[in-house]
């Protein structure tokens, strides 16, 4: 163990580095680049020209001894040694980690620790020793050289060999070492300014590097993890290889600090609260799991650009340092802690709005006298034309037949899922494909055409797909990807081309994962959409709408339960409740989706106290139908979407309790792009019954309903009545009722009257 005779007691430590960071930052004072303390080796009393040196030989020959190791061993493991593919010949015969000695040892000042510097030679050194008077002795020796102490050459004069030695061994040796600095510092770090204030006093670029790092107020474990790890930590190192890059890589360090592309994951689960999982793509295109709170990934979808800081999550047995994390064959299952996310993404366009067309167009159109053209018709843009899928049936299997353990093979046939799936192959029954065509008026086409279920994919029970293990003994987030992974590549072997296709659906086999299904929400088209679907519900089509769903930018569709909670599933509906009633999505996201196009009215078309009166189209028989009031005159407050259904087309399966019926929501959604849930109010049925918004005070009044269409009365309340709106003819207070017919309005009027006849008859009486 080395000293410190500066402490108090005498701190020990376990290599010269250690003691050399120690001095530095402790006792600034009694540091000296030519403290022999730093050159002179405590075992075998060897002398080295630089701390550095000392320090990698006390390292590869003492430490490795004591360790029971071979020197050999210790040198296989050098910190310092560059990688073979980095290693050029000069670094490959004077690199860091050989077995030649340090031939500048020789060509050094042996009293004053001058070295030679770059394009110096021994001549130098002779100069040096005859100026300064150093070392009679050591001049005398280098003046009658004639052999080289490395090649053995001999020459004729001091001269020869003097130019031999800087021109074959001394230059290659620098080019070796600058070579070094670039591998550890990512730069030329003689050339940066702090390798430029560091190297004060003419040092070489490897010693300042040493000095540079001891004096950053690390610890002395700290600085042996950056020299075993090409100057970063073990924790550090552990990242960089989550991430598919080696420390020894140019772009190590800006890889650290990289922005990646955000995959947010919607979780369902049968009587669990959904959850959503963030994965970020790295830079080798391997999703690692973040892990974060549901508020975090409140306003993020699946293709914005994401910073995440956090930590890496390593599993235990943590791995031992950066060698071994290197040669491992498959990358750590990595898991990141987020601390904050900043997320960025495009700005999405607003609706196109127009004027509503008429009557006979299908549109709702305004009945109120007075009222020309209540609003104007909102329409998004098409989420996707072309709904083209594979979907992709996996089993796990130890042998042909047998399933992996912990897991069964599949409970529904391909044949099954084919006839679920494809509207072609069941035309009578209802389809993932016949709900896409119907719900969205063949506006975006789900087809035997565009689409397929493949063959059953069998899977070992174990793999590693892109460098990430996976299993079937549980499922976890680098699980079902790499089941996904995994079966991509079978069906690559297979020949099939997969890039025809925009969604994958994956049918996962009974065994560890219990979710209903898992989508991810929001595909951008700039990397593979996925969805995965649970072992209960493979042929259950409203299953794979549902996490389709996901992957068209839709969120939740939920209401308050009689518990008054809000229940993300629960809203019945629509298609992103729960499962697996067959039906259309809701309005706000058969807008969203540019499905139909809603009347939407805000603060200029809806007057306080002035009733409009609209017709509302079924959803299910007019691609024009629905309402979006924009409450502009209450601020904060989401818009209110109206709808009414019925049971046809793509709803024919609609419950009774649902049908015949105009259904009231809320939902903040901006845009085609904006995954934000919906919320279920309640609905009417039976003529004159109304629903108020408490907030923004608008009353949606049912006065009729038919067969294809309800007609709806909205009111503004503008506050209680007065005479001057009672005999305008306005309903202040949105009750239905205006005029004589309103008491409150009838009350006010006998008031005025009796006021009128009391002071005509007070005159009449008076003599």
């Amino acid at each position: 163990m080395l000293r410190c005779g500066e402490c108090e007691p005498s701190k020990q430590f376990r290599t010269p580095a250690a003691l050399l960071q120690h001095v530095v930052t402790k006792h600034p004072r009694v540091w000296s680049p030519a403290d022999p303390c730093f050159r002179e080796c405590d075992v075998c009393e060897r002398e080295f020209s630089a701390p550095v040196w000392l320090d990698k030989h006390v390292r590869e020959v003492h430490l490795q001894q004591q360790q029971g190791g071979l020197a050999a061993a210790g040198r296989a493991r050098d910190p310092f040694r560059l990688p073979a593919h980095k290693r050029s010949g000069a670094a490959t015969r004077y690199g860091l980690g050989s077995d030649r000695p340090d031939i500048r040892d020789l060509y050094t000042c042996f009293a004053c620790d001058h070295a030679l510097m770059e394009h110096q030679a021994p001549a130098d050194l002779l100069a040096h020793l005859r100026q300064a008077g150093c070392y009679p002795e050591q001049a005398a020796w280098l003046e009658g050289a004639r052999a080289c102490p490395d090649c053995g050459r001999a020459f004729g004069s001091f001269q020869a060999l003097s130019s031999h030695v800087a021109a074959k061994h001394l230059a290659p040796m620098m080019e070796a070492e600058d070579e070094f600095d670039r591998f550890i510092l990512g730069s030329d770090w003689s050339d940066s300014e702090e390798g430029a204030g560091a190297a004060g006093g003419g040092r070489r670029p490897g010693i300042d590097y040493m000095i540079w790092l001891a004096q950053q107020e690390q610890t002395p474990e700290e600085l042996e993890e950056r020299m075993e790890n090409c100057g970063f930590t073990h924790d550090e190192a552990y990242e960089l290889l989550c991430q598919g890059v080696k420390p020894w890589d140019n772009d190590a360090w800006d890889v650290l600090a990289a922005l990646s592309k955000a995959v947010v994951i919607a979780e369902d689960r049968s009587g669990k609260e959904p959850q959503r999982l963030l994965g970020v793509r790295t830079a080798d295109g391997r999703l690692v799991h973040v892990q974060t709170t549901q508020a975090q990934l409140a306003n993020i979808h699946s293709g914005m650009r994401v910073k995440v800081s956090g930590s890496w999550q390593r599993p235990a047995p943590a791995a031992a340092g950066g060698a071994a994390l290197a040669a491992a064959p498959a990358a750590p299952a990595c898991t990141f802690a987020a601390a904050t996310i900043q997320a960025s993404g495009a700005a999405f366009a607003a609706p196109t709005l127009t004027r509503p067309l008429t009557a006979a167009g299908g549109a709702a159109v305004a009945a109120t006298a007075g009222v020309a053209e209540a609003g104007v018709l909102s329409t998004n843009a098409l989420v996707a034309a072309d709904l083209s899928t594979i979907v992709i049936p996996i089993a796990g299997v130890s042998k042909p037949g047998t399933a992996c353990p912990g897991t069964q093979l599949p409970l529904a046939s391909v044949d099954a899922v084919r006839k679920a799936v494809l509207p072609e192959l069941n035309p009578a029954g209802i389809t993932v494909g016949s709900t896409y065509n119907k719900c969205s008026y063949g506006k975006s086409s789900f087809t035997a055409a565009n689409s397929q279920v493949a063959n059953l994919v069998q899977l070992p029970c174990n793999g590693v797909t892109n460098g990430v293990a996976w299993t079937f003994s549980k499922c976890d987030f680098d699980d079902f990807n790499g089941y996904a992974d995994a079966a991509d590549a079978a069906l690559a072997a297979r020949g099939i081309d997969l890039s025809r296709f925009k969604h994958r659906v994956y049918l996962i086999p009974p065994g560890q994962c219990g979710f209903v299904g898992l989508g991810y929400i929001g595909c951008d088209g700039s990397y593979t959409c996925r969805s995965w679907i649970g072992a209960d519900f493979w042929a259950t089509p409203q299953a794979i709408v549902h996490e389709m769903g996901h992957n068209l930018y839709m969120g939740h569709a939920g209401a308050t339960n009689s518990e008054g909670v809000f229940d993300e599933y629960a809203d019945d509906s629509g298609t992103m409740g729960y499962c697996c009633q067959d039906r259309c999505p809701n309005t706000p996201h058969a807008w969203q989706l540019g499905w139909i196009s809603v009347r939407q009215l805000d603060g200029a078309s809806l007057k306080p106290g002035v009733p409009v009166t609209l017709t509302v189209a079924s959803q299910a028989l007019s691609s024009q139908s629905g309402l979006r009031i924009v409450p502009s005159w209450a601020a904060g407050v989401d818009p209110i979407f109206v709808g009414y259904r019925t049971k046809a087309s793509g709803d024919a399966a609609l419950e009774p309790q649902l049908a015949g019926r105009l259904h009231l929501y809320t939902a903040g959604i901006t845009n085609t792009y904006d995954p934000k849930l919906t919320s279920w109010k309640g609905s009417l049925s039976t003529a004159g019954t109304a629903w108020t918004h408490p907030t923004a005070g608008m009353v949606v009044r049912l006065k009729a309903a038919g067969g294809t269409a309800a007609s709806v009365t909205l009111c503004r309340k503008a506050g209680k009545e007065t005479l001057a709106s009672c005999l305008a003819g306005l309903d202040n207070d949105c009750n239905g009722l205006v005029g004589a017919k309103d008491p409150a309005c009838a009350a006010l009027v006998r008031r005025r009257r009796a006021a009128v006849r009391r002071p005509t008859m007070a005159r009449a009486a008076v003599p």
